[in-house]
């Protein structure tokens, strides 16, 4: 399993990174590995393996595509409705799925 954290600016300005290292401090406590940053554009993600799922397995990082996207993982996100309808509560773009 991985720990994640992300900040974006809104405004498009790069986010501040020692923000993200404090999140990320959080995240790695928690781990067996080094957390890895990486920020692009308005955008920060970070990237901690936990300490729990297959022993032995070699954490795996991020994937940078060629077009430059990243992939981090394969999330789930439980409570799906109750986030739709927060989200539409609060006047923000809802996905179909």
């Amino acid at each position: 399993m991985s720990g994640f954290a992300a900040i974006v600016s809104l405004d498009g300005a790069p986010p501040r990174i020692e923000h993200l290292a404090s999140l990320t401090k959080h995240i790695a406590r928690h781990g067996s590995g080094e957390p890895v940053i990486q920020s692009s554009g308005s955008a920060a993600l970070a990237f901690a393996p936990l300490a729990s799922g297959i022993a032995g397995a070699a954490p795996a990082s991020f994937l940078l595509e060629p077009d430059g996207s990243w992939i981090l993982g394969d999330i789930r996100v439980d409570g799906q409705e109750a986030l739709r309808e927060a989200l539409a509560a609060a006047g923000k773009p809802v996905p179909n799925d």
